[in-house]
């Protein structure tokens, strides 16, 4: 299925397209009754268009814990996975506008190895740029990761 971005195709490709974000990895539609007060998985499950705009860090760690260290960094570690991408896009950003002057997200730094993992583990083509797409789409590359993990099965190889 193509959303008309040219980011996905059925054969060789991702499996939903990558502006396709209100389509949830974790069910058939978008709920808008997210209780996050649980743990992690529930608000990526209740919710994976807020949680991946407002919480980037909760969906990126519930999408690596699914893949092996090999595979992404800190790889089958929720906690992990999730404080290294914080690090990556807020604390980081800060040290650089301390001396640059200008605070440069720099979350798409790990986010373009998992894409790649991804991609690799189910031989996916890389028809849009993941330097690009991770930096700029954001929340729109972590919701098509899940969707794609999910569809797919979670097992590490």
């Amino acid at each position: 299925m193509s959303d008309g971005d040219g980011c996905c195709s059925p054969a060789g490709g991702w499996s939903s397209g990558l502006c396709q974000c209100c389509e949830s990895p974790f069910g058939d539609s978008c709920s808008m009754t997210c209780d996050c007060r649980n743990e992690c998985h529930d608000c990526v499950d209740g919710c994976p268009v807020c949680c991946a705009c407002f919480f980037p860090s909760v969906v990126y760690g519930h999408n690596v814990k699914q893949l092996s260290p090999e595979e992404a960094f800190c790889g089958g570690n929720c906690c992990g996975a999730c404080l290294l991408h914080y690090c990556f896009s807020a604390v980081l950003p800060s040290l650089v506008a301390s001396v640059c002057v200008v605070p440069i997200p720099c979350h798409w730094c790990i986010m373009m190895q998992t894409r790649k993992s991804i991609r690799n583990r189910y031989e996916i083509r890389e028809t849009c740029n993941d330097c690009c797409t991770t930096f700029f789409c954001q929340c729109c590359v972590l919701l098509q990761e899940g969707r794609e993990l999910k569809k797919r099965g979670y097992s590490p190889p």
